[in-house]
This record gives structure tokens, C-alpha cells and sequence, in this order.
């Protein structure tokens, strides 16, 4: 999920902004610009258009490859936790606590311990 300052409105509202003015210039450029270049091969040869062909395939794989490796890198921290929690499940082991709670681990070793500081008086 998102961070608490990636919620932030005013950060959501730029990034709105940012990838709405992108989507619109590749919109102009693949709808009227990249035909436009291409007026002046007139009739396509039989290699000109395999080229073409061969670009469209290559973008076709270069995009399903961006769409499915970029969201796994993002959410990798989240996956190998679930993955390890499977993993846990599987061999009947106790889980280890989050990383995220290193604190909480230490004071739940604590428990049943009464640390007495210099004074003489329970901490």
C-alpha cells in the first residue's frame, strides 16, 4: 500500500498533474505525430512494414514486461513477508516478529523481568 506521505493530497494532486500532462503528449505524438512521419515513405515496401510490425511486437513485449516486473519490484518488502509467513506456516514454525517492530520484540523479552535501577526502585 501507499506510505502515510504518499496519501498526502497535495502530493497525489502533483503526481495527478504529472502523468495526466505525459498521457496527453504520448496521446498527440502516437495519434498524429508518429503517422505523420510516416507520409512521406508513401506505400510501404513488404520490409518497411515488416519493420513496422517488428516495432509494434517489440513495444507489445517491452510494455507486458514493464507492467508485470515494475509492480513486483515495488511490493517485493511485502511479498518475501508473505512469502516468509507461508513459508512459516508450511515447516510449523513461530513466525519472527516484523522487522518494523525490532522494539516491541525486545520489550516482549522483557516481560516477567523487572529491571531495578540505581536507586533501588522498579524501572
Amino acid at each position: 500500500g501507499l506510505e502515510p506521505e504518499q496519501q498526502d493530497p497535495v502530493e497525489l494532486e502533483k503526481a495527478y498533474k504529472w502523468i495526466t500532462r505525459r498521457g496527453y503528449v504520448l496521446t498527440i505524438v502516437l495519434i498524429f505525430v508518429w503517422p505523420l512521419l510516416s507520409i512521406p515513405a508513401g506505400k510501404f515496401s513488404e520490409s518497411y512494414f515488416a519493420f513496422w510490425v517488428l516495432v509494434a511486437i517489440v513495444w507489445g513485449f517491452g510494455a507486458a514486461v514493464i507492467i508485470t516486473v515494475l509492480p513486483l519490484i515495488d511490493d517485493q518488502e511485502a511479498i518475501l513477508k508473505v512469502l516468509g509467513g507461508m513459508m512459516n506456516w508450511m515447516l510449523c514454525r513461530s513466525p519472527e516478529p516484523p522487522m518494523e517492530y525490532e522494539d516491541d520484540a525486545k520489550s516482549t523479552e522483557m516481560v516477567g523481568k523487572v529491571e531495578i535501577d540505581d536507586i533501588g526502585e522498579e524501572a
